[in-house]
């Protein structure tokens, strides 16, 4: 035990170790209730913002906004380029690792567990716990966690789906008011937020026809003939 505390403080080991420590403290809150399991979950939204507090629920059919006003000059369009480019990243990224479903702060313990696991393994086979080069480690070993990570939450995400899709059944959204958080109109899903008694609920939603901008409050109509989202009517 002596052995593994000393290399899980080692200067090339510490940085993962002490990640380690904070995610098992957010545990520990959760565990006492102090905070609750979503507390830090984000919403990745298309149009550019990331939304603390609000349950991820990403979807493979949003797509990006890239209207630029007629008169922006080169300089500025090449920034808002570069700037949506690093957004569809990182938006595929989340997705890559099943944040759309499974909370942001299990994928986030999994994915510093393997890391930590995968570092202190590696460390202890080279020998280079307090050596510079243990530091080049890190990018192997952060591409073997994501890897365990995909693995892991897959069969996870599905659980979670299923769970959340069951809480819309008992909570009846039609007819109900909600905020429009990614624009939608009648070809392009969007998401509107809905306040319960417990969390936010994210849906996927569509208009008949017109501009569901976000920030707008939306009435849901109906649920598609598809399942997988709602028709909503924009509010002045």
């Amino acid at each position: 035990m002596l052995e593994l505390f000393k290399a899980a403080v080692a200067w090339a080991n510490l940085p993962l170790t002490a990640l380690l420590g904070m995610v098992l403290l957010y545990w520990a809150f959760v565990i006492v209730g102090f905070i609750g399991i979503d507390t830090f979950d984000v919403d990745l939204d298309a149009d550019a913002d990331l939304d603390v507090d609000v349950d991820v629920d990403v979807d493979a059919g949003v797509e990006l906004d890239a209207d630029v006003d007629a008169d922006v000059d080169a300089g500025d369009a090449d920034v808002a380029a570069s700037h949506g480019g690093a957004l569809s990243g990182l938006y595929g990224f989340m997705a890559f690792l099943n944040m759309d479903s499974v909370p942001l702060m299990v994928v986030v313990s999994i994915l510093t567990l393997a890391m930590w696991t995968f570092q202190m393994a590696a460390q202890q086979i080279l020998g280079l716990g307090n050596h510079p080069l243990g530091l080049a480690l890190y990018l192997p070993v952060f591409l073997l966690g994501v890897g365990v990570t995909k693995v892991v939450t897959t069969p996870m995400a599905k659980l979670f789906r299923s769970m959340r899709a069951g809480e819309r059944e008992r909570f009846r959204v039609v007819g109900r008011l909600g905020e429009v958080v990614s624009d939608a109109d009648s070809e392009r899903l969007g998401q509107l937020k809905v306040i319960t008694d417990g969390a936010p609920i994210l849906l996927n939603i569509r208009t008949r026809k017109g501009l569901a901008s976000r920030g707008q409050q939306a009435f849901i109509l109906e649920k598609s003939a598809e399942g997988d989202y709602y028709y909503v009517e924009a509010q002045d």
